[in-house]
Protein backbone atom coordinates (compact mmCIF):
# COMPACT_ATOMS: atom_id res chain seq x y z
CA UNK A 1 0.00 0.00 0.00
CA UNK A 2 2.84 2.24 0.81
CA UNK A 3 5.24 1.33 -1.43
CA UNK A 4 5.34 4.28 -3.79
CA UNK A 5 5.66 6.38 -0.47
CA UNK A 6 9.11 5.25 0.36
CA UNK A 7 10.25 5.80 -2.96
CA UNK A 8 9.06 9.16 -3.38
CA UNK A 9 11.23 10.36 0.22
CA UNK A 10 14.54 8.43 -0.97
CA UNK A 11 17.62 9.63 -2.18
CA UNK A 12 18.25 10.13 -5.64
CA UNK A 13 21.40 7.52 -6.73
CA UNK A 14 20.27 8.17 -10.20
CA UNK A 15 23.03 10.84 -10.57
CA UNK A 16 26.06 8.71 -9.31
CA UNK A 17 28.91 8.91 -11.46
CA UNK A 18 30.52 5.71 -13.29
CA UNK A 19 33.98 6.11 -11.92
CA UNK A 20 36.53 4.01 -14.07
CA UNK A 21 36.37 0.26 -12.28
CA UNK A 22 40.32 0.70 -13.57
CA UNK A 23 40.55 3.66 -10.72
CA UNK A 24 38.29 1.56 -8.42
CA UNK A 25 39.85 -1.51 -8.43
CA UNK A 26 43.56 0.56 -8.26
CA UNK A 27 42.51 2.08 -5.14
CA UNK A 28 40.75 -0.69 -3.50
CA UNK A 29 43.64 -2.70 -3.62
CA UNK A 30 45.48 -0.79 -1.15
CA UNK A 31 42.62 -1.30 1.86
CA UNK A 32 43.33 -5.11 2.02
CA UNK A 33 40.96 -7.87 1.82
CA UNK A 34 37.23 -7.50 2.07
CA UNK A 35 37.50 -4.18 1.79
CA UNK A 36 36.46 -2.22 -1.88
CA UNK A 37 35.59 1.56 -2.87
CA UNK A 38 32.22 2.69 -4.83
CA UNK A 39 31.59 5.84 -5.97
CA UNK A 40 29.34 8.02 -3.72
CA UNK A 41 29.44 11.13 -5.97
CA UNK A 42 30.76 13.24 -9.07
CA UNK A 43 34.57 13.08 -7.21
CA UNK A 44 34.53 11.04 -4.23
CA UNK A 45 34.61 7.58 -3.60
CA UNK A 46 33.74 5.74 -0.03
CA UNK A 47 34.72 1.99 1.53
CA UNK A 48 32.36 -0.83 1.78
CA UNK A 49 32.40 -4.09 2.49
CA UNK A 50 32.96 -7.14 -0.42
CA UNK A 51 29.71 -9.05 -0.58
CA UNK A 52 30.35 -12.31 2.13
CA UNK A 53 32.30 -9.74 4.25
CA UNK A 54 32.01 -9.43 8.45
CA UNK A 55 33.93 -6.16 8.72
CA UNK A 56 34.00 -4.68 12.45
CA UNK A 57 35.71 -0.99 12.72
CA UNK A 58 36.97 1.60 15.33
CA UNK A 59 37.10 5.39 15.25
CA UNK A 60 38.88 7.50 17.54
CA UNK A 61 37.86 10.34 19.45
CA UNK A 62 34.27 10.74 17.43
CA UNK A 63 31.29 11.77 19.13
CA UNK A 64 28.18 10.87 17.79
CA UNK A 65 24.55 10.40 19.73
CA UNK A 66 23.24 6.52 19.85
CA UNK A 67 20.07 5.33 20.98
CA UNK A 68 20.09 3.02 23.54
CA UNK A 69 20.81 -0.48 22.63
CA UNK A 70 21.83 0.54 18.98
CA UNK A 71 25.36 -0.29 18.09
CA UNK A 72 26.81 0.22 14.51
CA UNK A 73 29.18 -2.23 12.95
CA UNK A 74 30.22 -0.89 9.85
CA UNK A 75 30.91 2.50 8.13
CA UNK A 76 28.19 2.25 5.99
CA UNK A 77 25.70 1.74 8.90
CA UNK A 78 27.34 4.72 10.45
CA UNK A 79 26.83 6.84 7.28
CA UNK A 80 23.25 5.51 7.35
CA UNK A 81 22.75 6.48 10.93
CA UNK A 82 24.14 9.96 10.13
CA UNK A 83 22.02 10.35 7.60
CA UNK A 84 18.89 9.33 9.34
CA UNK A 85 19.56 11.74 12.07
CA UNK A 86 21.13 14.62 10.12
CA UNK A 87 24.13 14.15 12.32
CA UNK A 88 27.50 16.04 11.87
CA UNK A 89 29.90 14.74 13.67
CA UNK A 90 33.89 15.33 14.25
CA UNK A 91 37.07 13.38 14.93
CA UNK A 92 40.30 14.38 15.59
CA UNK A 93 41.78 11.20 15.48
CA UNK A 94 44.08 10.15 12.56
CA UNK A 95 43.06 6.53 11.93
CA UNK A 96 40.35 4.14 11.86
CA UNK A 97 40.54 0.47 13.04
CA UNK A 98 39.27 -2.32 10.37
CA UNK A 99 38.84 -5.74 11.46
CA UNK A 100 42.23 -5.12 13.74
CA UNK A 101 43.89 -3.43 10.89
CA UNK A 102 44.66 0.45 11.49
CA UNK A 103 44.02 2.69 8.30
CA UNK A 104 43.87 6.60 7.84
CA UNK A 105 40.76 8.10 8.64
CA UNK A 106 40.81 9.74 5.58
CA UNK A 107 40.57 6.36 3.43
CA UNK A 108 36.76 5.88 4.50
CA UNK A 109 35.91 8.88 2.31
CA UNK A 110 38.08 10.31 -0.27
CA UNK A 111 38.84 12.12 -3.71
CA UNK A 112 40.82 9.96 -5.83
CA UNK A 113 41.55 13.09 -8.57
CA UNK A 114 42.88 15.71 -5.55
CA UNK A 115 46.27 15.11 -3.51
CA UNK A 116 46.12 14.47 -0.15
CA UNK A 117 45.16 17.93 1.68
CA UNK A 118 45.20 16.99 5.46
CA UNK A 119 48.12 16.49 8.05
CA UNK A 120 48.20 13.50 10.53
CA UNK A 121 47.44 14.54 13.81
CA UNK A 122 46.37 18.16 12.35
CA UNK A 123 43.44 18.10 10.85
CA UNK A 124 40.14 17.49 12.51
CA UNK A 125 37.31 15.20 9.71
CA UNK A 126 33.65 15.37 9.64
CA UNK A 127 31.70 12.94 8.80
CA UNK A 128 28.82 15.10 7.11
CA UNK A 129 25.70 13.26 6.40
CA UNK A 130 23.55 13.47 2.61
CA UNK A 131 20.94 16.20 3.40
CA UNK A 132 17.61 14.95 3.29
CA UNK A 133 15.48 15.97 -0.34
CA UNK A 134 13.72 18.73 -0.51
CA UNK A 135 9.86 18.81 -0.04
CA UNK A 136 7.94 17.15 -2.17
CA UNK A 137 3.84 17.70 -2.51
CA UNK A 138 1.41 15.52 -0.76
CA UNK A 139 -2.40 15.94 -1.69
CA UNK A 140 -4.47 15.89 1.18
CA UNK A 141 -8.37 15.72 0.84
CA UNK A 142 -11.40 15.83 2.99
CA UNK A 143 -14.60 14.87 0.66
CA UNK A 144 -17.08 15.11 4.18
CA UNK A 145 -15.86 18.82 4.33
CA UNK A 146 -15.05 19.68 1.09
CA UNK A 147 -11.47 20.43 1.06
CA UNK A 148 -8.71 19.88 -1.06
CA UNK A 149 -5.43 20.89 -0.25
CA UNK A 150 -1.46 20.33 -1.28
CA UNK A 151 0.51 20.65 2.19
CA UNK A 152 4.71 20.35 1.48
CA UNK A 153 6.07 17.24 3.04
CA UNK A 154 9.87 16.56 4.30
CA UNK A 155 11.75 14.22 5.98
CA UNK A 156 12.45 14.97 9.44
CA UNK A 157 16.00 13.43 11.58
CA UNK A 158 14.85 10.25 13.55
CA UNK A 159 17.55 8.26 15.63
CA UNK A 160 16.10 4.96 14.04
CA UNK A 161 17.59 2.55 11.57
CA UNK A 162 13.95 1.13 10.56
CA UNK A 163 11.32 4.01 10.76
CA UNK A 164 11.61 7.24 8.90
CA UNK A 165 10.21 10.97 10.69
CA UNK A 166 8.47 12.94 8.01
CA UNK A 167 6.50 16.87 8.54
CA UNK A 168 4.84 19.37 6.64
CA UNK A 169 6.96 22.25 5.83
CA UNK A 170 4.31 24.73 4.91
CA UNK A 171 4.27 26.45 8.45
CA UNK A 172 0.63 26.92 7.94
CA UNK A 173 -1.95 26.05 11.02
CA UNK A 174 -2.35 22.30 10.93
CA UNK A 175 0.85 20.59 11.23
CA UNK A 176 1.11 17.40 10.12
CA UNK A 177 3.66 14.44 11.07
CA UNK A 178 4.00 10.66 10.62
CA UNK A 179 6.30 8.29 10.81
CA UNK A 180 7.13 5.21 8.14
CA UNK A 181 7.92 1.91 9.20
CA UNK A 182 10.07 0.26 6.89
CA UNK A 183 9.57 -3.35 8.15
CA UNK A 184 5.81 -3.18 8.22
CA UNK A 185 5.31 -1.04 5.69
CA UNK A 186 2.43 1.41 7.74
CA UNK A 187 2.30 5.13 8.96
CA UNK A 188 1.52 6.62 12.18
CA UNK A 189 0.36 9.78 12.15
CA UNK A 190 -0.29 13.05 14.71
CA UNK A 191 -2.02 16.29 13.73
CA UNK A 192 -1.96 19.33 15.17
CA UNK A 193 -3.37 22.54 15.21
CA UNK A 194 -1.78 25.82 15.78
CA UNK A 195 -4.18 28.59 15.13
CA UNK A 196 -1.84 31.47 15.96
CA UNK A 197 -0.47 30.72 12.37
CA UNK A 198 -3.90 31.26 10.57
CA UNK A 199 -4.17 34.29 8.60
CA UNK A 200 -7.64 34.81 8.72
CA UNK A 201 -11.24 33.11 10.12
CA UNK A 202 -11.45 31.07 7.06
CA UNK A 203 -8.50 29.15 7.28
CA UNK A 204 -9.15 28.63 10.93
CA UNK A 205 -12.14 26.37 9.80
CA UNK A 206 -10.60 25.04 7.44
CA UNK A 207 -7.85 24.22 9.82
CA UNK A 208 -10.49 22.78 12.17
CA UNK A 209 -12.49 20.70 9.22
CA UNK A 210 -8.97 18.60 8.47
CA UNK A 211 -8.74 18.13 11.94
CA UNK A 212 -11.90 16.36 12.73
CA UNK A 213 -11.62 15.24 9.41
CA UNK A 214 -8.54 13.28 10.53
CA UNK A 215 -9.82 12.49 13.89
CA UNK A 216 -12.73 11.26 12.55
CA UNK A 217 -10.18 8.60 9.93
CA UNK A 218 -11.95 10.53 7.03
CA UNK A 219 -8.88 12.16 4.89
CA UNK A 220 -7.15 10.76 2.07
CA UNK A 221 -3.32 11.79 1.37
CA UNK A 222 -1.74 11.39 -2.15
CA UNK A 223 -5.06 10.33 -3.83
CA UNK A 224 -4.70 6.59 -2.32
CA UNK A 225 -3.89 6.47 1.75
CA UNK A 226 -6.94 6.71 3.96
CA UNK A 227 -6.17 7.44 7.18
CA UNK A 228 -6.83 5.50 10.12
CA UNK A 229 -9.40 6.59 13.35
CA UNK A 230 -7.21 8.44 15.62
CA UNK A 231 -7.40 9.12 19.21
CA UNK A 232 -11.41 11.12 19.65
CA UNK A 233 -10.78 12.51 23.57
CA UNK A 234 -10.69 16.04 21.56
CA UNK A 235 -13.29 15.72 19.34
CA UNK A 236 -16.04 17.72 20.89
CA UNK A 237 -14.09 20.42 22.10
CA UNK A 238 -12.93 20.51 18.45
CA UNK A 239 -16.48 20.58 17.30
CA UNK A 240 -17.39 23.20 19.62
CA UNK A 241 -14.65 25.82 18.54
CA UNK A 242 -15.77 24.81 14.82
CA UNK A 243 -19.10 26.15 15.37
CA UNK A 244 -17.87 28.88 16.93
CA UNK A 245 -15.50 30.48 14.69
CA UNK A 246 -18.49 29.42 11.49
CA UNK A 247 -20.95 31.98 13.59
CA UNK A 248 -17.84 34.57 13.82
CA UNK A 249 -17.61 33.69 9.72
CA UNK A 250 -21.70 34.23 9.72
CA UNK A 251 -21.60 37.64 11.37
CA UNK A 252 -18.75 39.38 9.96
CA UNK A 253 -20.41 38.35 6.48
CA UNK A 254 -23.98 40.07 7.43
CA UNK A 255 -21.83 43.33 9.39
CA UNK A 256 -19.96 42.94 5.72
CA UNK A 257 -16.72 43.65 7.95
CA UNK A 258 -13.39 41.77 8.59
CA UNK A 259 -12.73 40.55 11.83
CA UNK A 260 -8.86 39.61 13.30
CA UNK A 261 -9.22 36.08 14.50
CA UNK A 262 -5.94 36.93 16.83
CA UNK A 263 -7.33 40.26 18.23
CA UNK A 264 -7.87 39.29 22.26
CA UNK A 265 -11.77 38.83 22.79
CA UNK A 266 -12.50 38.56 26.13
CA UNK A 267 -15.24 36.52 27.63
CA UNK A 268 -17.84 38.66 27.36
CA UNK A 269 -16.84 39.64 23.66
CA UNK A 270 -17.75 35.82 22.90
CA UNK A 271 -21.38 35.90 24.91
CA UNK A 272 -21.38 38.75 22.13
CA UNK A 273 -21.12 36.72 19.61
CA UNK A 274 -23.59 34.24 20.91
CA UNK A 275 -25.97 37.55 21.16
CA UNK A 276 -25.66 38.63 17.39
CA UNK A 277 -25.50 35.35 15.99
CA UNK A 278 -28.91 34.40 17.36
CA UNK A 279 -30.01 38.06 16.30
CA UNK A 280 -28.60 39.00 13.08
CA UNK A 281 -28.29 35.27 11.18
CA UNK A 282 -31.02 33.25 13.41
CA UNK A 283 -33.71 36.30 13.13
CA UNK A 284 -34.41 36.00 16.72
CA UNK A 285 -34.60 37.27 20.19
CA UNK A 286 -32.75 35.70 23.21
CA UNK A 287 -32.77 36.02 26.96
CA UNK A 288 -30.50 35.56 29.48
CA UNK A 289 -30.59 35.97 33.32
CA UNK A 290 -28.74 38.78 34.73
CA UNK A 291 -28.41 40.47 38.07
CA UNK A 292 -30.17 43.73 37.58
CA UNK A 293 -31.26 45.54 41.27
CA UNK A 294 -32.00 49.20 39.53
CA UNK A 295 -31.80 51.15 36.26
CA UNK A 296 -32.89 54.80 35.55
CA UNK A 297 -35.37 56.32 33.26
CA UNK A 298 -36.96 59.46 31.70
CA UNK A 299 -40.76 59.59 31.43
CA UNK A 300 -42.29 62.89 29.12
CA UNK A 301 -44.90 63.59 31.98
CA UNK A 302 -44.71 63.22 36.08
CA UNK A 303 -44.75 58.84 37.10
CA UNK A 304 -47.63 57.68 39.22
CA UNK A 305 -45.38 55.53 41.40
CA UNK A 306 -48.02 53.36 42.86
CA UNK A 307 -48.73 51.67 39.44
CA UNK A 308 -45.34 49.77 39.70
CA UNK A 309 -45.03 49.17 43.55
CA UNK A 310 -45.12 45.75 44.76
CA UNK A 311 -46.30 44.76 41.36
CA UNK A 312 -45.58 40.91 40.77
CA UNK A 313 -44.50 40.14 36.97
CA UNK A 314 -43.72 43.11 35.88
CA UNK A 315 -41.51 43.45 32.63
CA UNK A 316 -40.02 47.41 30.92
CA UNK A 317 -38.96 47.85 27.35
CA UNK A 318 -36.47 49.98 25.76
CA UNK A 319 -34.23 50.72 22.77
CA UNK A 320 -30.54 51.54 22.75
CA UNK A 321 -27.72 52.09 20.22
CA UNK A 322 -24.48 50.94 21.24
CA UNK A 323 -20.57 50.86 20.09
CA UNK A 324 -19.30 47.22 20.56
CA UNK A 325 -15.76 46.27 19.62
CA UNK A 326 -15.14 42.89 18.23
CA UNK A 327 -11.62 41.14 16.97
CA UNK A 328 -10.41 44.17 15.75
CA UNK A 329 -13.66 45.79 14.06
CA UNK A 330 -16.02 48.71 15.82
CA UNK A 331 -19.97 47.71 15.60
CA UNK A 332 -23.13 50.16 15.56
CA UNK A 333 -25.54 48.26 17.11
CA UNK A 334 -29.58 48.76 17.74
CA UNK A 335 -30.87 46.64 20.19
CA UNK A 336 -34.54 46.15 21.76
CA UNK A 337 -34.11 45.02 25.58
CA UNK A 338 -36.86 44.52 27.90
CA UNK A 339 -36.41 42.96 31.87
CA UNK A 340 -38.76 40.15 32.35
CA UNK A 341 -39.92 38.46 36.05
CA UNK A 342 -39.43 42.03 37.59
CA UNK A 343 -41.07 43.10 40.73
CA UNK A 344 -40.59 47.12 41.47
CA UNK A 345 -39.58 47.68 45.26
CA UNK A 346 -39.04 51.11 45.51
CA UNK A 347 -38.64 54.45 42.52
CA UNK A 348 -36.48 57.32 43.39
CA UNK A 349 -37.16 60.94 42.12
CA UNK A 350 -34.00 61.75 40.68
CA UNK A 351 -35.14 64.98 38.98
CA UNK A 352 -37.99 66.09 36.96
CA UNK A 353 -39.23 63.15 34.91
CA UNK A 354 -36.30 60.69 35.61
CA UNK A 355 -36.59 57.99 38.00
CA UNK A 356 -34.32 55.04 39.77
CA UNK A 357 -36.46 52.00 39.95
CA UNK A 358 -35.00 49.49 41.98
CA UNK A 359 -36.53 45.90 41.35
CA UNK A 360 -36.06 42.52 42.42
CA UNK A 361 -36.96 38.95 40.87
CA UNK A 362 -40.83 38.85 40.95
CA UNK A 363 -40.27 34.57 40.64
CA UNK A 364 -37.41 32.46 41.05
CA UNK A 365 -34.02 33.84 41.91
CA UNK A 366 -33.40 35.98 38.27
CA UNK A 367 -34.39 38.29 36.63
CA UNK A 368 -34.57 37.93 32.95
CA UNK A 369 -33.22 40.10 30.32
CA UNK A 370 -34.78 39.45 26.50
CA UNK A 371 -33.34 41.41 23.37
CA UNK A 372 -33.07 41.31 19.61
CA UNK A 373 -30.24 43.56 17.65
CA UNK A 374 -30.11 44.88 14.27
CA UNK A 375 -27.93 46.76 11.82
CA UNK A 376 -30.04 49.68 11.32
CA UNK A 377 -32.13 52.09 13.03
CA UNK A 378 -34.91 51.75 10.66
CA UNK A 379 -35.04 47.76 11.33
CA UNK A 380 -35.14 48.95 15.37
CA UNK A 381 -37.77 51.55 14.34
CA UNK A 382 -39.96 48.61 12.86
CA UNK A 383 -39.99 46.14 15.97
CA UNK A 384 -41.53 49.19 18.07
CA UNK A 385 -44.25 50.20 15.59
CA UNK A 386 -46.65 49.86 17.40
CA UNK A 387 -44.53 50.60 20.82
CA UNK A 388 -45.90 47.13 22.24
CA UNK A 389 -44.88 44.83 19.46
CA UNK A 390 -41.19 44.49 21.16
CA UNK A 391 -42.41 43.29 24.42
CA UNK A 392 -44.69 41.19 22.47
CA UNK A 393 -41.72 40.06 20.52
CA UNK A 394 -39.15 40.13 23.20
CA UNK A 395 -41.42 37.76 25.31
CA UNK A 396 -41.34 34.91 23.66
CA UNK A 397 -37.52 34.67 23.91
CA UNK A 398 -35.90 31.44 24.30
CA UNK A 399 -32.67 30.72 26.72
CA UNK A 400 -29.36 31.99 24.53
CA UNK A 401 -27.99 28.89 25.30
CA UNK A 402 -26.91 26.31 27.42
CA UNK A 403 -22.97 26.18 27.83
CA UNK A 404 -20.60 28.90 27.23
CA UNK A 405 -18.97 29.16 23.86
CA UNK A 406 -15.75 28.00 23.50
CA UNK A 407 -12.92 29.59 20.67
Amino acid sequence: MFSNFKQAFKRDESTIPNIPQEVLDVLSEELGGGLKYVPIDARHVKVVAEEGSDIKFTLSNIKIKLPDGLQLSSPEELQEFLYRTQQIVETDGISVIINGERKPIAELVKDPFRPKRYLDGKTKFELVPEPFPEPKPLEVAYDEGGIFKVFHVQRQPLADMKKSLFKTVDNGSLEITFIFNEETGSLTFNVNTILSKAENIEEIIETLKLYIGFINGKIKLGGTIQTPLMNGNEGESINGALHYWEKVLAISKKLNVKFNPHEEIDENGMLYIEKLYKSLIEGAPYKISVNVEDFTTTTSEPLDTSEYLEKDGMAFQYAQEESVKLYGATLTIFSAVALLNCRVTEIESVEKNKYKFKIEPAYGENIEQAAQHFISRQELDDLFTPPENALKVLSKAKDLYENKPSN
